[in-house]
């Protein structure tokens, strides 16, 4: 179809191959890249893409508009950087890097490609419900939220931080924007926890971020047996609460709370249908004239997650 960009994906485990079928719905995907051969040669099948199992002969190889790249966090900024050099438009995974000066070299391209940071939950379109609500609130007194997801099936050189809590910092970062224009954190505490004495990553985390106007506190694990991804912002006036799997959204508030009839009131918004958060972003990566999150959002991100876990 005419105007569609011809892309790739790097990286085809499991959310890798969610990367190619939305790419592969939403572009024309010319090439799939991953180092295990069998593997990219079975999604290059089901996709009707080229397979390679090296990220240049692939550049060489092709004509290529833009690059998704999922792959481990400790790769991502140097294939980054063999992409951009070919001019490619960039949508990379979180966590972007695992330091701050992995992400320096990319800064080279910022202004002669696209370069946006995977920030799914950002395309959840309970946050929409989220940020319509905020200016409604009042005055933002508090924002928590909790994720808890199992133990990862991966050899990420990881904690559960950079792997689950990275979300909630740039959801955080998104509502000190929308409620104060401002998304600077300016302090980050962090407690972390581990499962055993032998645990090289951090398996629980606690972080409260001081925002200039406003406090928010962030926890999330991987031990808990349940799947949970919640956020609550409390204001003066109003309370919204947010369930990111249901995408079920609530509003309460209280009416004559000094008067006799003294009663809470909950707005419960339940959608019927919802897009995928990933098809939204990768449309939006490929086609919108501007992009909601960029390579500074990522540096910034990633700088709050290393003060957290006391790196930086």
């Amino acid at each position: 179809m005419a105007g569609k960009k011809r892309t790739a994906v790097v990286g085809c485990g499991w959310f890798g191959r969610a990367h190619v079928r939305n790419f592969a719905a939403a572009s024309e995907l010319v090439a799939v890249c991953d180092t295990e051969k069998k593997v990219v040669e079975d999604v290059a099948k089901q996709y009707d893409a080229r397979s390679y199992t090296d990220v240049l002969a692939m550049l060489e190889g092709e004509k290529i508009d833009a690059v998704s790249i999922v792959t481990p966090p400790q790769v991502i900024p140097a294939i980054g950087l063999q992409c951009a050099k070919k001019g490619c438009d960039l949508l990379i995974e979180k966590p972007c890097g695992l330091r701050l000066a992995d992400l320096d070299p990319l800064f080279a391209y910022k202004d002669s490609i696209r370069i946006m940071p995977g920030f799914l939950e950002i395309f959840n379109p309970v946050m929409d419900d989220v940020l319509k609500e905020i200016k409604t609130i009042g005055e933002i007194m508090t924002v928590d939220s909790t994720r808890i997801g199992l133990f990862p099936k991966r050899n990420w050189p990881v904690g559960v931080m950079m792997d689950l809590g990275v979300h909630d910092v740039y959801l955080h970062r998104e509502i000190a924007k929308a409620a104060t224009g401002d998304a600077s954190v300016v302090e980050v505490s962090g407690v972390l926890k581990y499962l055993s004495s032998t645990s090289k990553y951090e398996d629980a985390i606690f972080v409260l971020l001081k925002f200039n106007k406003m406090v928010t506190c962030i926890s999330a694990n991987w031990i808990t047996p349940s799947k949970y991804r919640k956020l609550k912002v409390a204001g003066t006036d109003a309370t919204v609460e947010a369930d990111f799997i249901s995408g079920v959204t609530k509003k309460i508030w209280g009416e004559d709370l000094k008067g006799a009839t003294a009663r809470t009131i909950e707005h419960v918004i339940t959608p019927f249908v919802r897009e995928e958060p990933l098809a939204r972003e990768i449309k939006t990566f490929l086609y919108e004239k501007s992009i909601p999150v960029n390579l500074q959002d990522a540096h910034d991100v990633l700088k709050i997650i290393l003060q957290a876990l006391h790196q930086i």
